[in-house]
């Protein structure tokens, strides 16, 4: 068995809960680390490697925002946390990774974010400003500040909602071996805030997990016609491959 971390073994201790045996789910990526909990308590938890400072995420943000949509069949319930550490605890939802054939419940997921709209927002001239302060002064990174600047004005602006911003097959849990009656947890909403929804449909399509087509179904897009839909996921894909770029470059920087 692999040493959980401190913090892990802390927090259980501080908030009394069950005796439990922490091993690694999976290296978390760049900046979090992820263990699960054996025995007696069945649940797995997220801690940050060290204080990396990412543009666009924030720990009090992401705690606000699970306690605001807790009871959602979606959310997963946060079950205690430690933000000065960074570290979440949920509980253990066994499933496998959403795939095209969730199409219902993800389509429905889409349309329960409009319903929180009171969201604390992600602030898009926020985020590319702390960028242009925090990486080196060249060509390429200005170029890409300017026109990731240009497309999120020219962006359709639905009403803005509750944007999860980082929607991969892996922070997408599905509790059914197939799509009828099952139940949709989306994980990981470090990046979370109100913001443009657009975003958030072009990461489905782009992962294959939805159509363009598909999207025509959602309330809000019912009188558009499938090129325009389209074009915005065009213009939202450029969006999130520039906010892409640019949280790459920063990772590198601290890495």
């Amino acid at each position: 068995m692999v040493k959980a971390n401190k913090s892990v073994v802390q927090l259980s201790q501080v908030l009394n809960l069950p005796d439990a045996h922490w091993v690694p789910m999976h290296d978390g990526g760049h900046l979090n680390r992820v263990c699960r909990g054996r025995g007696e308590l069945e649940a797995y938890v997220r801690v940050r490697k060290g204080a990396m400072f990412i543009p666009g995420r924030e720990i009090e943000r992401e705690q606000q925002i699970l306690m605001s949509v807790r009871g959602c069949e979606w959310a997963p319930e946060l079950l205690a946390s430690d933000t000065a550490r960074g570290l979440f605890l949920y509980p253990y939802y066994p499933g496998r990774k959403a795939t095209a054939a969730d199409r219902d419940v993800l389509l429905r997921f889409l349309d329960d974010l409009r319903q929180h709209d009171d969201a604390p927002p992600q602030d898009y001239a926020s985020l590319i400003a702390a960028y242009r302060s925090l990486l080196p002064d060249t060509q390429r990174i200005a170029v890409c500040l300017s026109e990731l600047e240009a497309r999120l004005f020219w962006l359709q602006q639905d009403s803005q909602c509750l944007v999860h911003h980082d929607l991969h097959p892996d922070n997408l849990l599905s509790s059914s071996a197939s799509a009828e009656g099952g139940c949709l947890k989306v994980l990981d909403w470090e990046y979370a805030g109100r913001g443009n929804p657009w975003l958030d449909r072009a990461a489905l399509v782009e992962s294959g997990l939805l159509r363009a087509e598909d999207l025509l179904e959602l309330t809000p897009l019912v009188s558009q016609t499938l090129e325009q839909i389209r074009d915005n996921l065009r213009q939202a894909s450029r969006v999130r491959f520039l906010l892409n770029q640019l949280w790459s470059w920063r990772v590198a920087m601290i890495s």
